[in-house]
């Protein structure tokens, strides 16, 4: 018979699933897929009737609310990106450590489950979009690839493989921090020429969509009424006479990378933890 907690592990990793493959396919998550795993996981939190841990989450949930509603004001995640960790969070608010053979020892696991999970979704991402970008920019044989940005790059990669080599790390670790040290660099140097070039487009204001990122860089300023394409903010937009936008495309859905991050979490406790230790 499976034990409370692998009943949470299992809506949890279920649900996610879901969403990750609505996310990946469409960029848009179902609702109740959300609002079912945040009902369950708070009732499931609530029927513990333990009130030290049930004050300890609805804490920890209201500092993903606030976190997130301010991330997603700013465009930086979907609605549905921040329900999904909320509901990640009501249903596994502790690390349910199920292989402690593969996990850092258990007083080091003190960071809530959900930061743990988030972090190693922002390594997935990054790598990800660094990698995916490259190869858009590689292909359309952007300018930028034979810029001062790319020798700049080179060297600033060389200098910090140098300085982790010299830490004397263990092989894991050691290509974990390279990978993701040469996609961060790539990310911060050619930000300018991934979002003229690849990402920020012209569109008309009917076929913008709900929760589309605008690019207000490129837009007057008499039509900053928000970054996210809510609806408030297209009415604005429409009263104020705009027929065209510019917005962000390509952007990476984030969904897939909290699924594969999740299952990480559930493997080894945190991935940082899990370098630092093996």
């Amino acid at each position: 018979m499976l034990s409370l907690a692998a009943v949470r592990v299992c809506i949890a990793v279920l649900g996610c699933g879901v969403a990750a493959w609505q996310d990946a396919k469409t960029s848009f998550i179902d609702d109740k897929i959300l609002y079912g795993m945040i009902a369950v996981g708070v009732l499931l939190d609530i029927l513990t009737f333990d009130v030290p841990f049930i004050t300890q989450t609805a804490i920890l949930l209201g500092v993903i609310a606030l976190f997130g509603l301010v991330c997603w004001k700013a465009g930086q995640f979907g609605s549905g990106d921040v329900l999904l960790f909320f509901g990640i969070a009501a249903l596994l608010p502790m690390n349910p450590t199920l292989f402690p053979q593969l996990m850092p020892p258990s007083y080091l696991l003190v960071l809530p489950f959900i930061l743990s999970v988030f972090v190693a979704a922002s390594f997935y991402a990054t790598l990800f979009t660094a990698v995916n970008y490259a190869a858009m920019l590689v292909r359309r044989k952007s300018p930028s690839l034979r810029s001062w940005r790319l020798y700049a790059m080179a060297a600033a990669c060389a200098l910090f493989a140098a300085g982790i080599i010299a830490f004397g790390l263990g092989l894991l670790q050691t290509l974990a921090l390279l990978t993701f040290g040469f996609c961060a660099f790539f990310l911060l140097l050619f930000k300018q020429q991934i979002s003229d070039e690849l990402l920020i487009r012209r569109v008309p204001l009917r076929a913008v969509e709900d929760e589309d990122v605008l690019a207000l860089e490129r837009m007057p300023k008499k039509l900053h009424f928000g970054k996210l394409a809510t609806k408030e903010v297209l009415a604005k937009l429409r009263k104020a006479g705009a027929t065209h936008v510019f917005v962000y495309g390509h952007l990476p859905r984030f969904g897939p990378f909290v699924l594969v991050a999740l299952v990480t979490c559930l493997l080894v406790g945190d991935m940082l933890l899990f370098l630092v230790f093996h």
